[in-house]
């Protein structure tokens, strides 16, 4: 009896410390120059790929409706959210973990009363509150500049857009958190800052580039003995920008009238995602409570 009365009591506190690291840690990003400097390059690229990109599918003749600009519209958005979203999601993560340990915070925080897993809650809260926020900002800046330089065939292909851009976000955002969930991962297990960037940004290229890469394929093969062809596919089947790809193709290129469809053709790949993040957060919290032990 004692224990269904004291239970809520402990289980808001917890909840309260989260929110209070959570917070923390919103702030400590927000204030971060190297990750308002990569906001501000991020801006940059955006208005690059509406004034630059996309008039280059209008000079090629690529656009020749309204459902063209909106398939136009949406690759370049989710392109933007997701190829530089990635960097700074990596960033984020990285300057999470690496700024408590070269605080030693990190060590203040697993030697006091708490829960140890409020500690990667909170982080994981806040890293995720900023992303989103990241996410929204661009999206809405975005959308303003294409009003500036498109004016009317914007407006006339707006709800379209606005119909399928929630969904693309919230994939963008499950893509981007797996890159700052290794992040993390690599600076929580690694000492050196130095040392948990260089494997942070080779981590990146190795996926983001290497994998996919067709020399890289025919090199494994000679070395199992396989198909260049057949290795190739099987990573494009596991590496996350391989997934994504095949998201965006049923995504984008598909009519309202088939957003079931379309759900139902996404599963399996959006599931892969997932389980690569739970992967990662089951693995952060892992090494978190080691480093405690230790």
């Amino acid at each position: 009896m004692v224990r269904l009365i004291f239970w809520p009591k402990k289980w808001v506190v917890k909840m309260s410390n989260t929110l209070i690291i959570a917070k923390k840690e919103f702030s400590n990003l927000l204030r971060d120059p190297c990750i308002l400097f990569i906001l501000a390059v991020y801006s940059i690229l955006a208005l690059n790929s509406i004034a630059y990109d996309i008039d280059i599918y209008f000079y090629r003749g690529m656009i020749s409706g309204n459902s063209d600009f909106v398939s136009v519209i949406l690759e370049q958005e989710i392109n933007i959210l997701t190829r530089y979203g990635s960097v700074i999601a990596l960033m984020i993560g990285f300057s999470s973990m690496s700024s408590e340990q070269m605080g030693n915070a990190l060590k203040t925080l697993i030697t006091k009363p708490l829960y140890r897993d409020t500690i990667i809650n909170g982080k994981l809260l806040g890293c995720l509150g900023f992303l989103t926020c990241v996410f929204g900002y661009i999206t809405v800046f975005f959308l303003s500049m294409l009003l500036v330089f498109y004016g009317g065939m914007t407006v006339n292909v707006l709800p379209l857009v606005l119909e399928k851009l929630p969904f693309l976000i919230f994939i963008s955002l499950v893509y981007v958190t797996i890159f700052m969930l290794l992040s993390m991962l690599i600076s929580t297990a690694v000492r050196s800052k130095g040392v948990a960037l260089m494997l942070t940004i080779l981590s990146f290229f190795f996926i983001d580039s290497l994998l996919l890469n067709i020399n890289f394929a025919w090199s494994i093969s000679i070395l199992f003995g396989d198909n260049s062809e057949n290795v190739l596919r099987f990573f494009w089947a596991i590496a996350p920008p391989g997934i994504l790809s095949s998201i965006i193709n049923n995504c984008i290129y598909r009519t309202p009238a088939d957003l079931i469809q379309t759900l139902s053709n996404i599963s399996f790949d959006l599931s892969k995602l997932l389980i690569m993040a739970v992967v990662l957060v089951a693995l952060n919290y892992s090494l978190l409570l080691r480093r405690d032990i230790q």
